[in-house]
């Protein structure tokens, strides 16, 4: 994944830079690069974006924090869903 996005930023700094010298205010990227560039995206917005509450689920005796968007379990000193990525919100 380092590489690919290393390789992704190399070429859009190169595609920008040949815009700037022709004076044009589009650039070329690859379908793939694009998806790149749309899954780091997404990925920012899960990681900065609002956090979700912890909720609890179970039932008698035993009760267990979950993330608020996936419902996966989670511990009290996680700070982020280990499956969706998201930010916890823990308290009010």
């Amino acid at each position: 994944m380092a590489d690919r996005l290393k390789n992704t930023k190399a070429h859009m700094k190169t595609q920008i830079r040949a815009a700037e010298g022709m004076g044009s205010k589009w650039v070329y990227i690859l379908t793939s690069e694009a998806e790149k560039c749309l899954e780091l995206a997404e990925a920012e917005d899960t990681i900065m974006g609002e956090p979700v509450p912890a909720e609890i689920e179970g039932g008698g005796s035993t009760w267990w924090n979950v993330c608020g968007e996936c419902h996966t379990a989670i511990d009290t000193r996680d700070k982020f869903c280990r499956e969706c990525g998201r930010r916890i919100r823990w308290g009010n």
